[in-house]
Parts: C-alpha cells; sequence; structure tokens
C-alpha cells in the first residue's frame, strides 16, 4: 500500500479504535467481569457441594472432630463424647455457611472486579485493535510480528 495512503487510513483507524475500545472496552469489561465474578461464585459452591456429596465420610469424621475441639475435653474423655456427638449428629450438614460466605465475598468483591473492568476493558479492546492494524492492514508477516511480540 502507498504510504500516503496508510498514513491517513492509519488516522482514521487511530480514531475510530479509541472510541470504539473506550465506548465497547468499558461496557463489555464491565459485564464480562460481573458475569465473571459470579461465575467464580458458582464453581466454589459447586465445588463445596460435590465435596459434600462425594466425600461425605471424610467431611463427616472432619465435622465431628470439629465438634470434639470445640467441647475441650480431657484424652480420656474423648472417645465417650464422639461416641455421643456421632448419636446426636448422624450425618454432616449441607455446607450453607461456606455457600453463603462464599456468596457475601461474591459481592462484596463485585464492584471492585466491575471497576477494573472498566478500566481493563479498553485495554483489551485497543490492544486486539493494534494486533489488526500490524496484521492486517500494514501486512507484517504473523511469524515476525509474533516474534517480535513475544521476544523477551
Amino acid at each position: 500500500m502507498n504510504k500516503s495512503v496508510t498514513f491517513f487510513l492509519s488516522i482514521f483507524y487511530f480514531f475510530f479504535a479509541v472510541v470504539w475500545a473506550i465506548l465497547y472496552g468499558m461496557i463489555a469489561g464491565f459485564i464480562f467481569k460481573i458475569i465473571a465474578t459470579w461465575e467464580d461464585f458458582f464453581v466454589i459452591s459447586n465445588k463445596e457441594i460435590r465435596q459434600w456429596k462425594r466425600y461425605s465420610k471424610r467431611s463427616y469424621e472432619k465435622y465431628i472432630n470439629e465438634k470434639i475441639s470445640a467441647k475441650k475435653v480431657k484424652a480420656y474423655e474423648i472417645p465417650t463424647v464422639r461416641e455421643a456427638i456421632k448419636k446426636e449428629n448422624t450425618r454432616q450438614p449441607f455446607p450453607i455457611y461456606n455457600i453463603v460466605v462464599n456468596l457475601i465475598v461474591a459481592i462484596i468483591l463485585m464492584p471492585f472486579r466491575a471497576i477494573a473492568g472498566f478500566i481493563e476493558g479498553p485495554m483489551i479492546v485497543f490492544d486486539d485493535f493494534k494486533h489488526f492494524w500490524e496484521l492486517r492492514i500494514v501486512r507484517k508477516d504473523p511469524k515476525i510480528y509474533y516474534e517480535e511480540l513475544f521476544k523477551i
């Protein structure tokens, strides 16, 4: 391509890239960070539920041991207290406490992650524009471009 055409095209393209990066990047970054926060919450909660279902014996023993340690009994009383606790609690309760704590943490983190999406979104979109410009408009060899990009 002619250098003057490339220059004028780059001025128009740069203006368009900045405007699009700001408009789309802020909105998309905000929305995608909120979605990512809820995805993280669902993944962690799902892990808690799977662990409660799959490893119920191990979780139950852990639950019983926590109950014993909370009672502060002497060493020779542990077997009788353990049996009494096992009679009272035949199985480990559903991990509702962990899920509620995860929900509270997700709600607290969501505004901060959304603000980060406001800031990171335009940068990511503009960076994609820059890659497109180098590879498609300037027609730089992709092999050389990526070698320069990942040079340490």
